[in-house]
């Protein structure tokens, strides 16, 4: 059965050395991701794993056993031919990468971007990928950040303020942000922030009281202790 696996610099896996055109048996029980020779049906599989050298293989006496990608374990294994990573890229079934898995490659490989549909890749794929890769920003989608994405994005990396939508950040996610980046505070729609909100808020950034609405906060004061004041009659 002929399947793709990776390798280390030395053309290692696991402190096993492979060599081209040879092959190998495994003495005892095979059994998936802990004992025999191990390969990916799928190219695109092998770059979770070592992601500096790779090979097409034959392996032998395949066992059944799968566990969520195409990674078999087979009991012998021939190393056909060594191949580059973009000879790898060629034999790639890109198409089957959801958002999550673009976001996880790409963190580590940014080389393969050109081939991705960055269509799949939702708001926390982006925020993840983006504190790894600033680079590719210039392919995100930013309207599919929300106020949570957002907040976490700009707590670490501010500098990617200017796509922000404002709109979308509630009292909570202001609260948060500004705790962290007070200098957005010229964005930031006060109204929004609730009693909680502003608790969080000025226990560490006590310079935005004066944006506090305590006019409000009174209201409140002089409505508790009248309903205070009718329990006790």
């Amino acid at each position: 059965m002929k399947a793709y696996k990776s390798f280390d610099k030395d053309f290692c896996c696991k402190r096993f050395q492979y060599g081209v055109g040879k092959s190998y048996e495994f003495e005892g029980k095979i059994k998936l991701c802990e004992a025999g020779f191990h390969a990916c049906l799928e190219a695109q599989d092998v770059l979770d794993y070592y992601v500096q050298r790779f090979a097409i293989v034959e392996l032998e006496e395949v066992s059944g056993e799968r566990q969520g990608d195409s990674k078999i374990v087979g009991k012998k294994i021939t190393i056909l031919e060594e191949i580059t990573i973009e000879e790898l890229a060629k034999h790639c079934y890109w198409n089957k990468l959801d958002g999550l898995d673009w976001s996880s490659l790409l963190q580590r490989q940014p080389q393969f971007a050109k081939h991705c549909n960055w269509y799949k890749l939702d708001g926390f794929n982006w925020i993840d990928l983006l504190q790894r890769q600033p680079q590719l920003a210039k392919h995100c989608s930013w309207d599919k950040l929300d106020g949570f994405n957002w907040i976490d994005l700009l707590q670490r990396q501010p500098q990617f303020a200017e796509y922000c939508s404002w709109d979308k950040l509630d009292g909570t996610d202001w609260s948060l942000l500004l705790r962290i980046q007070p200098q957005f505070a010229k964005h930031c729609s006060w109204n929004k922030l609730n009693d909680t909100n502003w608790s969080w808020l000025l226990w560490a950034q006590p310079q935005f009281a004066k944006y506090r609405s305590w006019n409000k906060l009174k209201l409140k004061v002089k409505k508790y202790k009248f309903i205070l004041r009718k329990k006790k009659v």
